[in-house]
Parts: C-alpha cells; sequence; structure tokens
C-alpha cells in the first residue's frame, strides 16, 4: 500500500459504515477515494446545477437524511459542509438533501430503493431526474479513470467534523 498512488476503499459495506467513513479523515493520504463518494458524483452535480440558478443566495443550512448506515450521506454532508460553510445536519429518514437560502429552498428526494428524484424548489414545479444508485463496478470504473489525488474528497473529508447528527 505504501507504494501505490491510488488506495480505493468502499466504506459502504463495513461492519461500521458511518465510523468507517468518518475515521477515514484520519488515515487519509493523498491518492485515497472512497466508493461511497463515487456513490454520490450524480446527488453532487445536481446540487450544484441547482445553486446555479436565481436568486444567487448565499445558502443558510442544509439538511440531509437517509439510512444511517450510508456513509455516501454522509460524504455528501461533509462536502456541503465544507464548500457552503453553512450548518449541514445529518438525519435518518427518507432519501432527502434540503438547502435552505434566505428566500428559496431546494430539495432533491428519492425513495430509497428508486430511480427516479425529485427536484423541488419553492415557487416552482417539481422536475424529475433518473438517478438510481450508483452499481460498485459503474464506482470503481470512475475511480479507476483518475491517477490524480481527489482534493474535492479530502475536503469533503474534513467537512465531516462540521456535520451534526441527529
Amino acid at each position: 500500500g505504501r507504494l501505490a498512488t491510488r488506495r480505493i476503499t468502499d466504506a459502504t459495506f463495513a461492519a461500521d459504515p458511518q465510523a468507517t467513513i468518518k475515521g477515514r479523515r484520519h488515515s487519509y493520504a493523498t491518492g485515497d477515494t472512497d466508493l461511497a463518494w463515487s456513490r454520490v458524483t450524480y446527488w453532487r452535480a445536481l446540487l450544484a446545477a441547482a445553486l446555479d440558478e436565481a436568486p444567487f443566495e448565499t445558502v443558510e443550512s442544509v439538511t440531509i437524511s437517509g439510512l444511517k448506515e450510508e456513509p455516501a450521506l454522509d460524504m455528501l454532508a461533509g462536502w456541503l459542509a465544507a464548500r457552503l460553510e453553512c450548518p449541514v445536519v445529518r438525519r435518518t429518514g427518507e432519501l432527502k438533501v434540503e438547502m435552505h437560502r434566505p428566500t428559496v429552498s431546494i430539495a432533491i428526494s428519492r425513495p430509497q430503493h428508486g430511480r427516479t428524484a425529485t427536484l423541488s424548489r419553492t415557487g416552482e414545479p417539481d422536475q424529475r431526474f433518473a438517478l438510481a444508485r450508483r452499481e460498485t463496478k459503474d464506482c470503481l470504473a470512475e475511480e479507476l479513470r483518475h491517477l490524480d489525488a481527489d482534493d474535492i474528497y479530502a475536503e469533503a473529508l474534513t467537512g465531516i467534523e462540521r456535520v451534526t447528527y441527529e
């Protein structure tokens, strides 16, 4: 492992996925990544695109809910906490990300085992997107295409420290 330039792990199937992903921040080395991070690639893209629309207000708070033992959501929460520098709460419940701006709330939700997500914005009609859970083989293929360090993954790991768990 010390000679490798990349170390790809998967906290999803660990005995305690949440503790495993939180522990990754203490053992992180340049070139590390986790497939839990790859599982939220499309979620990250949708959230970033939603924030690129007016009104261009600062996000005041974020709530992420889903299965307790889903480390991908912990990674997503850490990324949002690091990037948006606002309070981020992680709860157990339906699969959903809610971002609150002063005049608009944005939410993306999907049934736990569903394939279609709903994007909701205050005052606008809901939009639906294909957003199935990514399979391990697809996440692994994505990670193998990158030989460089994933600085955003490292930032997301650091951001987990700022997430409030309820």
